[in-house]
């Protein structure tokens, strides 16, 4: 596991100390625990948790409002590899919900680059 704080240095193989500090940090927007497989992770930030499964890329949003001391616990679970963190807190499956995100992000990008392009043909081609 690899812990990511938004405003602290990342650390490899954390503790339960490293991450209850991190969450706790008030310079720390967000904490992210990447799992060593790469494409599953638990973030946590303003009393929001989440967490996707590897390769499914199926994504879990805690309902509602998490205490910290509930965030700590969430995280820790996860970096152990305890599955209990699944039925500690409910979970809403919002997998459908990223992946429109993202495909909408895609078509924004897209479109982003096409202007760009746009504009400099215009500048470079047609007013030579």
């Amino acid at each position: 596991m690899r812990l990511e704080p938004a405003s602290t240095p990342s650390k490899d193989n954390p503790t339960e100390i490293d991450i209850a500090a991190a969450v706790r940090d008030e310079d720390n927007e967000f904490v992210i625990l990447h799992h060593d497989d790469g494409e599953s992770f638990m973030q946590a930030g303003g009393g929001c948790v989440e967490y996707r499964v590897g390769p499914t890329k199926q994504h879990h949003r805690a309902r509602g409002d998490v205490a910290v001391a509930q965030v700590i616990k969430l995280l820790t679970l996860y970096n152990r590899g305890d599955e209990s963190y699944r039925t500690a807190v409910q979970w809403d499956d919002v997998t459908e919900e990223m992946a429109r995100c993202s495909r909408r992000s895609a078509i924004i990008t897209v479109a982003l680059i096409v202007v760009v392009l746009a504009v400099v043909l215009y500048f470079t081609v047609l007013r030579g």
